[in-house]
C-alpha cells in the first residue's frame, strides 16, 4: 500500500476560504484496532458543519464540493465510490492502493491551493539533491532541517508533482519494484520473479525482501551496488507483511490478500533458498503491526529466515531498521507548514518498534541489524525534508530522491554487515 492516511491518525489544518471565513478540515481514520479503516472528514464553517455520525456519502459529497475548484471532480467522485466498495470488502489490493492515494491527493491539493501564506515553490522546480558522502553529513542535514525557520522553497520531488496520482506513484521507491510486485503482476503470487539491480554481471547476489517498504531501499542499494561485486534481487509484495504468518482477513485488508500473502511467502522463500544468495536483507514496516504482537511477529520472521536459508546456513541475515512512520502525510503537511519541525512528529508505534521489535527480531533470527533511525531523525523527531528532498511521499514510503541521497550511507552499512 502506498498510502495509509486512512489507517491511522488525523490531519488537521486551518485554511482561509475564498470568502475569508476560517474553516477547519480534519481527515481522520479509525484508531488502530477499532475495526475497518475508513475516511471521515469534518468541515466546520462559522459554527455550522456535520459530525462523524453523518452518512459517509454525505461527508464525501461535502468534501467534493469544498474542493471543486482545487482538484478534479473525477478524483473526488472516485473516492466516494471507493469508500462504498471498501466498506463492502470489494476492493482488491491494487484498487485499495489507488483509492488511498486519491484520498491523500484530496488533502494535498487542497493544502496547496488554499494554504496560509506561501512557504514553498508553486512550480515543478527540481531542487539539487546529490548523494551524502557520510553518515555525519546526513545527521547534520537532519539537524539543520529540524532547526530551519522555513520550509525550503525548492523541494525534490516538488509538492505539485506529489499532488497528482501519477506523480505520487512514480516518486516513491517502491515504484521501481513494480515488475516484481504481485499486485502489479498477479502471476507472481505463486511464481515470484525478482527485479534485478546493482551490478547485473556480478556473480554474487543480495536479496532484498519485504512489503512495499522494501521499496524504500531499492534506489539506495541499486545506486550503491552498481559498481560492486553484487547484484540486488528484489522480492516485494506491497500489502503483504514481511513476517511469515498464517494471515487472515482480520489482519490484512481482505481474505484474498491474506490468502495471496500466505501463498507468496511459501513460494518466495523456496525460491530464495534455491538462489543461495550471499545475504538476505529483510525490510519491516509498521503495516498492520498493531494487530500482530511482537512475539508473534518474531515467530513469523524466524520462520521466514529458516525457510529462505534452508540448506545454506552461511547466508547472511540482515534486518533493515524500520523507516519512520510520520504522524501526518508529509507532502500535505509541508504545503501548509511554516517550518519542517511542524511536520516532524512520528507515531508512538514507530518509537516502540525501534526500541522493541527491531532488536527482538534481529536477536531471534541471529541477524545483523542496520539501525536507520539517525538517518532520518534526531531523538523522537524525524525530518520531513533532508537536503532539499521530501523524505516520504505519504506517511512511510521514502521518495526515490531521499533513498538515492542515502545510497552511500546505506550501502556502506550493508557491506559492513556482510563481513
Amino acid at each position: 500500500m502506498i498510502m495509509r492516511l486512512v489507517n491511522c491518525h488525523c490531519i488537521r489544518e486551518q485554511v482561509v476560504s475564498s470568502t475569508g471565513a476560517l474553516e477547519v478540515l480534519q481527515v481522520q481514520g479509525h484508531a488502530p484496532g477499532r475495526g475497518s479503516p475508513h475516511l471521515s472528514a469534518r468541515v466546520a464553517r462559522r459554527g455550522v458543519g456535520w459530525s462523524d455520525a453523518t452518512p459517509r456519502t454525505q461527508r464525501i459529497s461535502s468534501v467534493e464540493q469544498k474542493f471543486a475548484g482545487v482538484t478534479s471532480g473525477r478524483v473526488a467522485a472516485n473516492v466516494s465510490d471507493d469508500l462504498k466498495r471498501e466498506g463492502r470488502g470489494m476492493l482488491s489490493a491494487r484498487a485499495m492502493r489507488k483509492s488511498r492515494i486519491r484520498r491523500a491527493i484530496l488533502v494535498l491539493a487542497s493544502s496547496m491551493a488554499i494554504a496560509l501564506p506561501m512557504q514553498v515553490a508553486t512550480g515543478d522546480v527540481v531542487g539539487a539533491s546529490g548523494i551524502a558522502n557520510s553518515l555525519q553529513a546526513v545527521q547534520s542535514a537532519v539537524q539543520s532541517s529540524l532547526a530551519a525557520t522555513s520550509v525550503p522553497r525548492t523541494l525534490t520531488p516538488s509538492l505539485s508533482s506529489l499532488s497528482t496520482l501519477t506523480g505520487l506513484e512514480t516518486s516513491i521507491g517502491d515504484f521501481e519494484g513494480k515488475a516484481c510486485n504481485p499486485n502489479d503482476v498477479p502471476a507472481q503470487v505463486s511464481a515470484p520473479v525478482p527485479c534485478l539491480f546493482g551490478n547485473p554481471n556480478a556473480a554474487k547476489t543480495i536479496v532484498l525482501f519485504g512489503d512495499s517498504n522494501a521499496g524504500n531501499w531499492i534506489p539506495a542499494f541499486a545506486t550503491g551496488l552498481a559498481t560492486s561485486q553484487y547484484k540486488l534481487a528484489v522480492f516485494m509484495f506491497e500489502g503483504c507483511p514481511t513476517a511469515d504468518l498464517n494471515y487472515t482477513s482480520s489482519q490484512l485488508t481482505t481474505a484474498a490478500i491474506a490468502t495471496n500473502c500466505v501463498t507468496w511467502h511459501a513460494a518466495v522463500e523456496r525460491d530464495i533458498a534455491s538462489m543461495k544468495p550471499t545475504a538476505i536483507v529483510a525490510v519491516q514496516s509498521l503495516a498492520m503491526s498493531w494487530k500482530i504482537s511482537i512475539p508473534t511477529w518474531v515467530g513469523g520472521m524466524t520462520k521466514f529466515f529458516t525457510n529462505a536459508t534452508a540448506g545454506t546456513p552461511s547466508i547472511k541475515r540482515i534486518i533493515m531498521g524500520t523507516s519512520p512512520f510520520f504522524h501526518t502525510a508529509v507532502p500535505a503537511c509541508l504545503a501548509r507548514a511554516r517550518t519542517p519541525l511542524q511536520c516532524a512528529a512520528t507515531t508512538p508505534m514507530y518509537q516502540t518498534t525501534l526500541t522493541s521489535r527491531d532488536p527482538a527480531v534481529a536477536a531471534a533470527v541471529h541477524a545483523s541489524l542496520i539501525p536507520t533511525n539517525t538517518w532520518f531523525c534526531k531523538g523522537s523527531l524525524c525530518a520531513p525534508v533532508v537536503a532539499g528532498n521530501v523524505v516520504v511521499g505519504d506517511l512511510d514510503h521514502t521518495t526515490i530522491a531521499e533513498s538515492t541521497y542515502l545510497s552511500h550511507v546505506a550501502t556502506t552499512a550493508l557491506l559492513a554487515a556482510l563481513r
